[in-house]
C-alpha cells in the first residue's frame, strides 16, 4: 500500500459520495461447537472441486460466487476471531463504522485503492474536531436502520466500544490502545441521541484515531437488538453473539448458513444505498489450485487465499483480473520471547539469518513480492530507516551467535502456520531447509485458522509465519499494533519502547521529522531485538474475473463487495 500524506480534514462536513470513481458505487477464542464447521465442507463444495458445479449466475443478475478457503462462522468481532479471508471478509460486509477511507482508482485498470489521509461519510454525517485538537465529536447520521430494524442512536456507539473492551476474546482493545482510546467510559460521551464525543490524550493521537475509527476494529452494533440476549453473566451478549448475525449497520445480511456455504444479501436499508451485487454465495474450496481451476473456468466470480504460482498464471488468462496493487501485507516470522529457544535474543537474530529471503522471493512467491525488513509506511514525512537491520542469508552469522549463546549442533523448534494460507506451506519448507544448514531443525505445525489464531493468543507456540500488516499508516499505531496483547504474538516487551513511542506522541505532528526520530528509535529497539522479522512485502492473493469491475484494496484486508460493480459487456 502506498500512502498518501495530506493534512487531516479537521472540521465541517466529511467527503461525498462524489468522491467516489466513475462506475464505483458508495455504497478467540472461537468456541468448540464452531470449529467443528469451519472443518466441514458441504456437498456444494464436492461437487464443484469435481467440476460438477452449476453453471456461474447470469450475467448482471445481481448474484456473485466466491471460493474461500474455509468457511467463517464466527460473525462477532468482539466474541473472538478467526484469521481466515472468509472472516475479515464478512465483518465488512455485515458491519459499519463511523467513517471510512474513500476509494479511488489505482494504477491498475479495474483497481481501486483506498486514500489514508482521508475520510467520507458511513454512519457519520459529519466531525468537528475542538480547537485543542483533543475532542472529535461525530453528528451520526438520522434514519440508519440496522438489519434488525433499529435506528442507530449514539448509545449504539458508546455500548459498541465499551463491548469492545469488555469481551474477554475482543481483539479490539490492542487495536484501540494503540489510537489513544483505552476507557471508553472517560474519553467518549453522548451529546444527544445523534452525537457522540472522543477524546483523546494528546494531539498526536489525531492522526490515528481518525484512522482506526474507519476499519473494522471500530464497527458499531444495534445496542438495542444485542441487549435483547444479555444476561448478567453476559451483559454484553458477546456468548450470546458468537455465530450469530443481524446486528451490524452494513451493506449486506446473511440470508443462509450451511455446511461449506454462506450466503449473504444485500441490505435495502444500508446508509450508502442498495450495492449493485445483490447477491454472495461464498463457498469453501479447500485446496488452492481448486480455488484458481474455478475462477479460469467461470464457475467462481473470485477466488481468494491463491497460491503466487497460479496467480503469476492466471495473470495470462484474458477474462481473469489479478489485483496487482502495492499493499501493506508482509511475510513475517514471529518468534515468542518467553518461551525457549527464543528467550535468547542471540537465537533470534541466528534465525533471522538463516532465512533465504532471496529464494522465498524468486522461488515461493514468482515475482509478487518484495524483499522488506522494514515495519513503519516509508513513505510518510519524517521517515528514516536509520540503524534498521538489513538481515540477509549468512550461515556463518548465524552459526556464530547460536554458538555465543551455547547452543552447537541441531537446535529445534516448531514454526506453526495457518492452513487458510496455501503459499505458507511453501515458504516453511525453505525457511527449515536454508535454516538446517546454520543449525536449525525445523518442524512445521500446520493449523485450522481458528486453532491457530488460539495458540497465537495464548502464546503457547515458539513460533510463526504469517502475513501480517497493518490497517493504520499511523506510526504510532503501527509500532504498537504487535505489542499489546492478544496481537503481541512475540510476547515482547521495551520500556525504551514504550518511552519512544510516546515521545513520539507528544512531539505533535506525528509526520513531523521531530516525531520521526522517535519512530525511528522505536522501530530499531524492535527490529534490532528480532522478536519480529519483516521478510517480504506481498501483492494480494486474489483473482475475479472480469465479468467484475471495482475491485477494491482496503487497508484492512478485506474485500469491499459492495464497492464492485458488473463490467458493462456485450
Amino acid at each position: 500500500m502506498t500512502a498518501v500524506h495530506a493534512p487531516i480534514p479537521m472540521k465541517g462536513t466529511l467527503l461525498s459520495q462524489n468522491h467516489l470513481p466513475s462506475g464505483a458505487r458508495a455504497s478467540r477464542r472461537t468456541r468448540p461447537r464452531s470449529l467443528a464447521l469451519l472443518a466441514l465442507v458441504g456437498t456444494a463444495v464436492a461437487s464443484l472441486v469435481a467440476g460438477c458445479a452449476a453453471q456461474p449466475p447470469a450475467q448482471n443478475d445481481g448474484t456473485v460466487v466466491v471460493a474461500v478457503p474455509s468457511q467463517a462462522t464466527q460473525l462477532s468481532w468482539d466474541a473472538g476471531w478467526v484469521n481466515s479471508p472468509d472472516y475479515l471478509d464478512l465483518q465488512g460486509l455485515l458491519n459499519g463504522t463511523l467513517i471510512r477511507k474513500p476509494y479511488m482508482e489505482s494504477e491498475q485498470a479495474g483497481v481501486l485503492i483506498q486514500d489514508v489521509s482521508k475520510y467520507e461519510p458511513y454512519l457519520a454525517e459529519s466531525y468537528d474536531v475542538s480547537e485543542d485538537q483533543l475532542t472529535y465529536t461525530f453528528h451520526l447520521k438520522e434514519g440508519v436502520i440496522s438489519q434488525a430494524g433499529n435506528e442507530l442512536t449514539a448509545d449504539d456507539v458508546i455500548w459498541s466500544f465499551e463491548r469492545k473492551f469488555n469481551a474477554p476474546a475482543s481483539i479490539s482493545p490492542g487495536l484501540l490502545i494503540a489510537s489513544g482510546l483505552s476507557d471508553p467510559a472517560s474519553q467518549m460521551q453522548k451529546i444527544d441521541d445523534y452525537t457522540v464525543s472522543f477524546t483523546v490524550a494528546q494531539p498526536g493521537y489525531g492522526f490515528t484515531l481518525l484512522g482506526t475509527l474507519s476499519d473494522n476494529a471500530a464497527q458499531v452494533y444495534d445496542s438495542t437488538f444485542l441487549s435483547e440476549h444479555a444476561t448478567p453473566e453476559d451483559p454484553y451478549a458477546v456468548e450470546w453473539s458468537e455465530g450469530q448475525t443481524g446486528f451490524g449497520f452494513g451493506p449486506y445480511r446473511v440470508e443462509q448458513m450451511t455446511e461449506g456455504e454462506t450466503i449473504i444479501v444485500a441490505d435495502e436499508n444500508w446508509v450508502l444505498g442498495e450495492p449493485e451485487i445483490q447477491r454472495v454465495v461464498r463457498r469453501v474450496v479447500p485446496d488452492a489450485g481448486n480455488r484458481a481451476l474455478a475462477v479460469r473456468s467461470g464457475d467462481v466470480d473470485m477466488a481468494l487465499a491463491l497460491r503466487p504460482n497460479d496467480l503469476v498464471d492466471l495473470e495470462a488468462e484474458g477474462n481473469v483480473l489479478v489485483p496487482s496493487v502495492p499493499t501493506g501485507n508482509r511475510l513475517v516470522t514471529t518468534m515468542v520471547v518467553n518461551n525457549a529457544p527464543f528467550d535468547d535474543v542471540r537465537v533470534r537474530q541466528a534465525l533471522a539469518y538463516a532465512i533465504n529471503y532471496e529464494r522465498i522471493i524468486e522461488d515461493n512467491s514468482y515475482g509478487r513480492a518484495t524483499e522488506e525488513h522494514g515495519w513503519l509506511n516509508p513513505t510518510l514525512p519524517g521517515y528514516s530507516s536509520d540503524g534498521l537491520p538489513q538481515w540477509t542469508y549468512d550461515v556463518e552469522k548465524s552459526q556464530q551467535l547460536l554458538a555465543e549463546a551455547g547452543l552447537s549442533g541441531g537446535v529445534p523448534f516448531t514454526l506453526t502456520i495457518s492452513n487458510d494460507d496455501p503459499q505458507l506451506a511453501d515458504i516453511a519448507v525453505s525457511m527449515q531447509d536454508s535454516a538446517r544448514d546454520a543449525g536449525f531443525e525445523i518442524e512445521i505445525e500446520r493449523l485450522p485458522a481458528s486453532q491457530y489464531r488460539e495458540v497465537w493468543a495464548a502464546g503457547t507456540a515458539q513460533a510463526f509465519l504469517s502475513v501480517d500488516g497493518y490497517w493504520n499508516v499511523s506510526p504510532a499505531y503501527a509500532l504498537l499494533l504487535n505489542y499489546y496483547e492478544p496481537q503481541s504474538g512475540s510476547r515482547w516487551k521495551s520500556p525504551e519502547f514504550e518511552q519512544a513511542v510516546e515521545q513520539g506522541m507528544a512531539a505533535g505532528e506525528v509526520t513531523s521529522d521531530e516525531a520521526g526520530a522517535f519512530w525511528n528509535q522505536a522501530e530499531s529497539l524492535m527490529l534490532n531485538d528480532a522478536g519480529v522479522v519483516y521478510m517480504a512485502k506481498q501483492l494480494p492473493a486474489v483473482a475475479l474475473t472480469t465479468r467484475l469491475e471495482n475491485w477494491a484494496y482496503r487497508t484492512d484486508g478485506t474485500n469491499d463487495l459492495a464497492s464492485m460493480t458488473f463490467a458493462d459487456q456485450e
